[in-house]
């Protein structure tokens, strides 16, 4: 007879409890030790969020200005940016995942102390009338879970942050261009209309000057 469970494998979000401020601010406070490195992190993060976008503007470049204009120096540099940018990216990310583990471990490290010298003043009834391994269970897991916060879901929440609010502001950039570039078509068209007029006149100038000499 094969017994079957009903125990869930997985964490219902709607279950957890509700994050506070003052929770929130608490975690926040260990990491004033670490603050070069957490301001190293939130500079790999903006940086990578920024440079992200050079592909596509160097596209954007190559399909409007260096192809159109036959500038084949241009088209050179923006390939090469295109392919330097995310080798800057990665390497960004390897620096920030380092410096995001660093801190993770080290406020693990502190959050451990801490607890085990609160563990260690309680009284012998708190310990005989608490469960069976939650004083040990709350020692390292729980700090655990801490710790798996700041280093992934932290970063991530500052990642996809700071990468929308790039692409909104490059696209806010981009429509704000477009609308004014209406009169640059206008402006070439007139440019165009008056050196073809000139060519002519200096074609016909040319035709009347020659028409005496060959009679």
């Amino acid at each position: 007879m094969v017994a079957v469970t009903t125990k869930r494998s997985h964490i219902d979000p709607r279950d957890l409890p509700e994050v506070q401020r003052a929770t929130l601010r608490r975690i926040l406070l260990y990491l004033r030790p670490y603050k070069t490195q957490t301001i190293l992190v939130v500079i790999a993060i903006v940086l990578g969020a920024l440079l992200g976008l050079l592909p596509p503007m160097c596209i954007k470049a190559i399909v409007d200005d260096a192809i159109p204009h036959h500038d084949r120096l241009e088209l050179i540099e923006l390939c090469l940016a295109m392919v330097a940018g995310p080798l800057v990216v990665g390497l960004l990310g390897v620096a920030q995942r380092y410096l995001a583990a660093y801190i993770a471990e080290h406020v693990m490290f502190d959050l451990r102390n801490q607890v085990f010298r609160h563990v260690q003043k309680q009284s012998l009834t708190y310990f005989m009338t608490s469960r069976p391994g939650e004083v040990v269970s709350r020692v390292l897991n729980d700090v655990q879970g801490v710790g798996q916060m700041l280093q992934d879901n932290l970063v991530k929440l500052l990642q996809n942050a700071m990468i929308v609010t790039t692409a909104v502001g490059v696209g806010v950039t981009e429509c704000r261009d477009r609308r004014r570039q209406p009169a640059r078509p206008a402006a070439r068209c007139e440019r165009r209309k008056a050196s073809e007029a000139a060519a002519r006149k200096a074609r016909a100038t040319k035709g009347s000057a020659a028409g005496p000499t060959r009679s």
